[in-house]
């Protein structure tokens, strides 16, 4: 795309191959009216990612994403955190210890639970590691769940 094609804030509506999610759009929305990040909120801005100057265009190497479920939605509460990376994606259950680990360049379509897999232990711990270093506070008192959820 030309200069031309600039949005007013300087960024270049071009594609690119990275990991991101929906909460990433508060931070970027707090970037682009040049406000301060406050610490309970828990994302990164995707500016960086779609920036024109030459701080821009970067990657990032995972997207990451966490969900508590009521003991009505299920029969037990689940506190659940998934990161996803080009070649793995991890949900860890952190009350029970259990989880999911799916090697996705080999099992695109995720059958062989590979949590338990000696063999997958350095890629399990590497994924833990990056779930433990989410960004911001981690909030642990919640309004009652509402319905089912």
């Amino acid at each position: 795309m030309s200069d031309s094609t600039l949005l007013p804030c300087g960024l270049n509506p071009t594609a690119k191959n990275s990991w991101v999610g929906s909460i990433s759009s508060l931070s970027a929305i707090g970037d682009l009216a040049n406000t301060e990040k406050p610490e309970e909120i828990q994302s990164e801005s995707l500016l960086p990612l779609i920036a024109t100057d030459s701080k821009g265009g970067g990657s990032r190497d995972m997207a990451y994403n966490e969900w508590n479920l009521a003991s009505t939605r299920c029969g037990v509460p689940l506190e659940l955190r998934t990161i996803r990376t080009k070649t793995h994606k991890c949900t860890f259950e952190l009350i029970t210890g259990a989880g999911e680990l799916y090697d996705l360049a080999n099992d695109p379509l995720e059958q062989d639970n590979l949590y338990e897999d000696a063999g997958a232990a350095k890629v399990r711990k590497e994924l833990e590691d990056m779930m433990r270093a989410r960004p911001g506070k981690v909030l642990n008192a919640f309004a009652d769940p509402v319905g089912a959820a």
